[in-house]
């Protein structure tokens, strides 16, 4: 999905253009999830001066409906299609992907039959690798991200959120929807994303319905995609700049939903209230002593994740995910949501 972004995305077609050869077959769909920019007519016109590329579509969808609802949008429209798919890519726009990217994903569901999902290895603008996968939040893990001890994570048995890469195929909870295929009959199980999140975590909460259904998610580092990160959102990794900026309210409101959606009401909570005692009793007192401490603080977080609770509601506990039958078109739920949170 597109969105305000239209160099990057540009940048990211090129290299599909270059593997196109891999997978004939293949289409590719660019949604514009309502940038207020020129992003359309930019990406449409780089689309008329290339040769050979009626293989893309730009679809200007007209809402900025969030990550999830875009890519819903196009995927209930190629699941309807004449010819649906048995595997759907998603890509941001901020990837460069190299030679053999997208065939390796393709490669790696034959490897089991009950492979969901496969993600790519990222590769961050420095050459490092960013981390294969992630853990599914719970109560330890909760409690040791506001207290911000890394011994202390150890002492609770709470596993590190992200799962570094190393190098060979594995199995993991959740990988990053910024490059990730998924298998068009898991979708039929389970649903799409899910509609209540605007933006982030949407993909955790996914790969955690896929797996409940017993599906299974996998890493395939033969796949590298080049991740430049926040060109769509503005929204830094950088600890310092997130001390000086802190991050959106609807960060806090997605994270809130996660936790709700994957652990339930009661745990989601508790473990709510174990991060905040962890975040006043522990974070807070070692950002007065220790300098990395300090540096890790984020900009209004406690007021925000209070603030987010403070509001949260019974319809977080319900899914908003289309099934591949179900029309496109619909207004994304969080709308609903929001209006019902009067936030």
């Amino acid at each position: 999905m597109n969105y305000q972004s239209a160099e990057e995305c540009i940048r990211c077609l090129e290299t599909l253009v270059q593997q196109r050869a891999e997978l004939p077959a293949s289409q590719v769909v660019v949604a514009d999830g309502g940038s207020q920019d020129n992003s359309v007519e930019v990406l449409q016109k780089w689309m008329a001066e290339q040769e050979d590329v009626e293989w893309i579509s730009l679809w200007p969808l007209g809402l900025n409906g969030g990550f999830g609802w875009a890519h819903n949008q196009v995927i209930l429209r190629a699941l309807q299609s004449e010819s649906p798919p048995d595997f759907i890519h998603l890509l941001n726009p901020d990837t460069r992907l190299e030679s053999g990217a997208i065939a390796a994903l393709r490669g790696a569901f034959d490897r089991a039959p009950r492979i969901a999902c496969v993600g790519s290895q990222l590769v961050n603008s420095q050459g490092g690798l960013q981390p294969a996968g992630f853990q599914f939040p719970n109560i330890r893990t909760e409690l040791a991200r506001g207290a911000r001890v890394p011994l202390l994570a150890r002492l609770a048995l709470a596993p590190s959120p992200v799962i570094a890469a190393d190098g060979a195929p594995n199995y993991v909870p959740a990988v990053s929807g910024a490059s990730c295929m998924v298998r068009v009959a898991a979708m039929r199980e389970i649903g799409l994303f899910d509609e209540g999140f605007f933006l982030y975590f949407e993909e955790i909460e996914w790969m955690h319905r896929m797996q409940r259904a017993g599906w299974r998610v996998a890493h395939e580092p033969a796949s590298r995609v080049h991740h430049v990160g926040g060109a769509s959102t503005k929204l830094s990794r950088d600890d310092s700049e997130l001390s000086r900026s802190g991050r959106p309210f609807y960060w806090y409101q997605s994270q809130r939903r996660c936790l709700v959606r994957t652990l339930g009401s009661a745990r989601a909570h508790l473990a709510f209230y174990l991060w905040w005692l962890g975040y006043v009793f522990i974070g807070v007192p070692r950002s007065f002593v220790s300098t990395s401490a300090r540096s890790g603080m984020i900009k209004n977080e406690l007021r925000d994740a209070r603030r987010a609770w403070r509001h949260s509601s019974p319809l977080d506990q319900a899914t908003h995910a289309p099934f591949p039958d179900d029309l496109p078109g619909s207004d994304p739920a969080w709308l609903a949501l929001t209006a019902e949170q009067g936030s």
